[in-house]
């Protein structure tokens, strides 16, 4: 299956912020083995990807092309307007 055959993600709400950048993360469900689905937090702000144990490993082919497809649409969309920060520090 090629990447423009599958059909379009969509996110939900994660219980996650981004390690690298404090965003919320988005959670995607992506293609697993055997017909399973994943879910994988992505933070769409800095394109991190967090795997809990072994998720990894439980994604299909399909399911990392969906995952590598979701992260090159996004860099191609505007970045993100800065946050301001909760500690109240001037940029």
């Amino acid at each position: 299956m090629s990447a423009s055959q599958f059909p379009p993600l969509q996110s939900k709400v994660s219980t996650k912020h981004c390690t690298n950048c404090s965003a919320k993360m988005a959670l995607y469900s992506l293609p697993g083995h055997y017909g399973a689905s994943v879910d994988i937090d992505v933070c769409m702000d800095c394109n991190a990807i967090w795997f809990d144990q072994y998720e990894s490993t439980l994604l299909s082919p399909d399911g990392t092309v969906a995952l590598f497809s979701l992260l090159t649409n996004a860099a191609a969309l505007p970045p993100a307007p800065p946050r301001s920060s909760a500690k109240g520090c001037a940029a």
